[in-house]
């Protein structure tokens, strides 16, 4: 059998520290809304743009 060498050093040694980015759960729920609200417009205008390529009209356009 082959021994475990101890000498190794514990990768979680510094578990207990405290994180770099200290925020609030206010905070972090703001910054994932943030995030996916800029994610969701992306894409809305990517699928915007590929609609009025394929129709050739602006989505409710014709009803003004």
């Amino acid at each position: 059998m082959v021994r475990i060498d101890i000498k190794d050093k514990d990768p979680f040694v510094n578990a207990d520290a405290e994180p770099k980015d200290d925020i609030s759960a206010s905070g972090f729920i703001m910054r994932a809304i943030i995030r996916y609200v800029r994610i969701l417009i992306v894409f809305y205008i990517v699928a915007a743009v590929i609609y009025f390529l394929v129709t050739g009209s602006v989505l409710g356009s014709d009803s003004i």
